[in-house]
């Protein structure tokens, strides 16, 4: 009686121990899909972003600081732009910290999210007039500020 009930016990974790290795195996599968799926939702994201300026080409120029400032008429949807790039860029720095498998990895995210905010002064400015709003370009911001001074220093 006490070996068949041993036997059972064993058998027991026998099937637990597969269970948790499928279930494990079932986890990671979830995960690939939630990054793929996490790409596709974040590559329509920069694509309408960036659709702006195909409509509106003159204002390539000016968010990204490479000609002089245009009409106050322009200045409404450069704050928009501003807008849809921080969220962008938000929503591409909270995936790669939260989905492992994703295929850009946060080293890749944190460099595109540095050069775009380095590249456009509307875009800094909208994210400082309105703190608390994007979180996590905030430190970007921040650290982006420190190394202009250390140049100007220099």
């Amino acid at each position: 009686m006490q070996l068949a009930g041993t036997i059972a016990v064993v058998f027991s974790v026998l099937v637990l121990a597969l269970q948790a290795r499928e279930l494990g195996k079932q986890s990671r599968i979830s995960n690939q899909v939630a990054a793929v799926s996490a790409d596709r939702d974040l590559a329509i994201l920069m694509a309408r972003t960036s659709d702006v300026f195909i409509r509106y080409p003159e204002l390539r120029g000016e968010f990204f600081d490479q000609e002089p400032q245009l009409s106050s008429g322009a200045d409404a949807r450069l704050r928009t732009i501003a807008d849809q790039h921080a969220e962008m860029l938000e929503t591409l720095l909270n995936t790669t910290h939260r989905l492992e498998p994703y295929t850009v990895t946060q080293e890749e995210a944190l460099a595109f999210a540095h050069d775009t905010l380095a590249s456009s002064t509307r875009l800094r400015a909208r994210i400082r007039e309105n703190p608390g709003w994007w979180p996590p370009l905030e430190p970007l911001m921040a650290s982006d500020d420190s190394a202009d001074l250390g140049e100007r220093a220099s």
